[in-house]
């Protein structure tokens, strides 16, 4: 009953819509009313649903050419699929209208590096990095580039540089350790991963790679009892079990080693 009498009161144009719409009457000066797609796209990515997040931001588009944001979100989703043309016109038009997007920069680079234009990505990440200089993520992608073109001493130059500014940031700590590890300074390594953890001290990745590190230097029962603190925080976390076994089998005890691994 109740929908037969709605079916009766359907709006038959804009007026008569918005008059239904409104709780008291008057003039409504604004424009026509229509969904905020944008606000429905934000809501969809965060649930992790990325079709229909990105038909969400391409309407929004669709009804407003100047909104940054949705450049942005749409080529987030279109980097993460692997269409990579479609991701770097999205987040040219994102650095277009908001040159101080550090995030969009940054994965602008990501996508021309993925289509081999190193040049070009190394400038964009620099431009992430100029707006904020310890994007941890520009970062990290800066000096990945400039160890495989053979520049170390840039990468550890801007890791020293990004800690100067910001020394509370354990990534950093963590990112310039795991440079020192690679340069077999393992004393130099074990000192950022000790800052590393001592910052975040319940971040398993960096209490392994402090374990890790001493189990290089050969300093077995502490990297035990780091192993065993991350197995613990995080039981389903795979690499400490790995680590513990391979510190088992070079003591001498496989039947350790197999139930560490089983």
């Amino acid at each position: 009953a109740d929908l037969i009498v709605d079916v009766g009161h359907i709006p038959h144009n804009a007026e008569e819509r918005l008059k239904r719409a409104l709780p008291f009457p008057g003039r409504y000066y604004r424009d026509e009313l229509h969904h905020n797609y944008f606000t429905y796209g934000v809501a969809y990515l965060q649930h992790e649903y990325f079709d229909e997040a990105r038909a969400a931001f391409e309407q929004s588009i669709e009804r407003s050419h100047s909104n940054p944001a949705a450049y942005y979100n749409l080529g987030l989703i279109c980097l993460n699929k692997g269409q990579f043309s479609e991701a770097r016109t999205s987040l040219k038009k994102a650095v277009e209208l908001d040159p101080a997007n550090a995030d969009a920069w940054n994965n602008l680079g990501v996508v021309v590096g993925q289509e081999g234009d190193y040049d070009q990505a190394q400038l964009d990440f620099q431009r992430a990095l100029d707006r904020q200089p310890t994007h941890v993520l520009a970062l990290q992608n800066m000096v990945k580039l400039l160890r495989y073109q053979g520049k170390p001493k840039k990468a550890l130059d801007l890791l020293l540089n990004a800690i100067h500014i910001d020394p509370r940031q354990a990534e950093l700590h963590r990112g310039l350790g795991m440079l020192y590890v690679e340069d077999k300074n393992l004393e130099a390594a074990r000192v950022e991963f000790e800052k590393a953890v001592a910052l975040e001290p319940a971040n398993t990745e960096m209490i392994n790679g402090l374990g890790v590190v001493l189990m290089q230097m050969g300093n077995s029962d502490r990297a035990m009892r780091l192993f065993e603190q991350c197995a613990r925080l995080a039981p389903n976390f795979d690499r400490p079990y790995l680590n513990m076994a391979v510190l088992y089998l070079s003591s001498g005890n496989a039947n350790k080693a197999h139930n560490v691994l089983s």
